[in-house]
């Protein structure tokens, strides 16, 4: 039996801040079946809440285009390809214009495309259940270009990274109690990176080094072995996995450069039933960071420093530690959890004394820090009536820096919402409340970072207000956004929030 559908969403928001449309057609037959779709995305200048009005320049335009096929090679086997694309064009980078005397500075344009194929073949059989193949490119294209105030050199940056990669998986069955997936997966990025720097002074252009070593390699791969046991009120989750890195790099002074990274990780999670609606669950696992390639060769202007390469470098590595709570019944889903990571051999950045480019103090990285994350999540939902409910979350993270006493860069504050819905047939009416709380517990580097500064970020509170209507082929929502049109920042961000708004989306289906 074939099928055909034909979707189309628009959706607008006031002060044109944002005029999006997708188009999508789906098309299925007992053996394959289709969908495509494209999206043309205008975003105009961001106005903040109070007193901060329009950000210019904010806005910029995008382009998706995407589609995913999938066959019916046999009852035991399909075949699935997709390709999805973006390209994104003169993307500003905001807080470089209005904090830091640039007369441009942006993202001229980045392109993405990934394509990947997959196989899968289920045959059932208690060693060889199921076999998983996906085979993948990606190509990143961005190029920049970024002009101080009062200053002649117009600079042109572009990067490219080339990727390939290859994953198969192997999943066995040896009982109903024991699931196990077993595999490799391999990765290669090569990296291409040039800058002009063209003068107006004297009509010459030059071409410099770009931000990253021109024609890096970087090959990660690895091989994982993972268990799921479940013996009734008890599930464990377990596995291994050894990654192993490549990393190859050519500098005018220093030469060829090779570093051959691996280590060993692992997994260990239990949930446990407690009773009819309460579980108890846990983990314990091991992580590691190998330096990539802007680690290890980043070389210019990054956020408020100059950065120069550090061949150097070791992996970081870290132990993370879980426990949490579930509770879970027909009016109350509620859940709890706290966790503790710790970091060592952390890629930092450090201060050159005395050491100044552009304008800019030049930093390099090393392994010289330790740090430990300790965090809480909770989530609670509950349903007060047939039609209404009632769904709170709130997130707290405490970081620091052991090996500097001082807290982490960047550690958000207390954040979450509280949310009341009403759904009934086909009307879903929702007033929502977010929240952060003030950061000003900053390491050093946070005061420095013109986005943050020693003052911190204040705390902030928005109220927003959804309406839904469904109908048989056509469903409309209106949404007023920071109904109290409240001046807010996310911490790290060097943007503000959006003010008062007004959003409208339009979803038509056609069957």
């Amino acid at each position: 039996m074939n099928k055909i559908s034909l979707n189309n969403t628009s959706k607008f928001i006031s002060s044109g801040m944002e005029k999006t449309n997708r188009t999508a057609i789906q098309y299925a037959t007992n053996k394959w079946d289709f969908i495509g779709g494209i999206s043309l995305k205008k975003y105009g200048d961001l106005v903040g809440g109070e007193n901060i009005g329009k950000q210019t320049p904010t806005g910029y335009n995008e382009i998706n285009y995407d589609l995913k096929t999938r066959i019916k090679i046999s009852t035991q086997s399909e075949l699935i390809y997709s390709s999805q694309n973006t390209i994104q064009k003169n993307v500003p980078i905001y807080h470089k214009i209005a904090l830091e005397n640039f007369k441009t500075n942006q993202i001229d344009y980045q392109i993405r495309y990934l394509n990947y194929l997959k196989y899968k073949y289920i045959s059932h059989k208690r060693w060889i259940s199921e076999i998983i193949i996906n085979a993948s490119t990606q190509r990143t294209i961005e190029q920049r270009s970024n002009q101080k105030n009062n200053s002649s050199i117009f600079r042109n940056e572009a990067d490219t990274v080339k990727n390939i990669g290859l994953t198969a998986e192997i999943v066995s069955k040896p009982n109903k109690k024991w699931t196990m997936n077993t595999g490799f997966d391999y990765y290669k990025d090569e990296i291409f990176s040039e800058a002009i720097e063209t003068s107006s002074d004297i009509n010459t252009q030059v071409i410099k080094r770009g931000l990253y070593p021109n024609g890096s390699i970087y090959k990660n791969s690895s091989l994982f072995n993972i268990h799921n046991l479940n013996f009734n009120k008890l599930n464990i989750v377990a596995g291994l996995r050894y990654n192993f890195l490549h990393i190859q790099m050519n500098e005018l002074t220093l030469g060829n450069i090779a570093i051959k990274p691996s280590a060993l990780v692992s997994n260990f999670g239990i949930n446990y039933q407690l009773n009819q609606h309460g579980f108890l669950f846990g983990s314990i696992t091991t992580g590691y960071r190998a330096p990539n390639i802007d680690d290890l060769g980043s070389l210019g202007i990054v956020d408020f420093r100059y950065e120069i390469p550090s061949y150097d470098l070791r992996p970081e590595k870290s132990l993370n530690t879980e426990i949490g709570y579930k509770y879970r019944s027909n009016k109350i889903d509620f859940s709890i959890a706290a966790f503790k990571m710790k970091l060592k051999d952390i890629i930092a950045r450090v201060l050159v004394d005395g050491k100044v480019i552009n304008g800019y103090n030049v930093y390099n990285k090393k392994n010289i820090e330790s740090s430990y994350i300790n965090g809480a999540e909770v989530n609670y939902t509950y349903l007060l009536s047939k039609y209404l409910t009632w769904y709170t979350n709130a997130t707290y993270t405490y970081g620091q820096n052991v090996t500097k006493n001082e807290p982490m860069r960047r550690i958000p504050p207390l954040f979450g919402q509280n949310k009341i819905s009403f759904v009934k047939k086909n009307k879903t009416l929702a007033i929502a409340h977010q929240f952060a709380g003030k950061q000003d517990r900053l390491a050093q580097g946070d005061k420095d970072d013109n986005r943050i500064g020693k003052l911190g970020t204040p705390g902030w509170n928005i109220f927003n207000v959804d309406a839904e209507w469904e109908f048989k082929n056509l469903s409309v929502n209106t949404s007023l956004i920071n109904i109290s049109n409240v001046q807010y920042k996310t911490h790290g961000s060097g943007v503000y929030g959006m003010g008062r708004a007004i959003n409208l989306t339009i979803q038509w289906n056609i069957r």
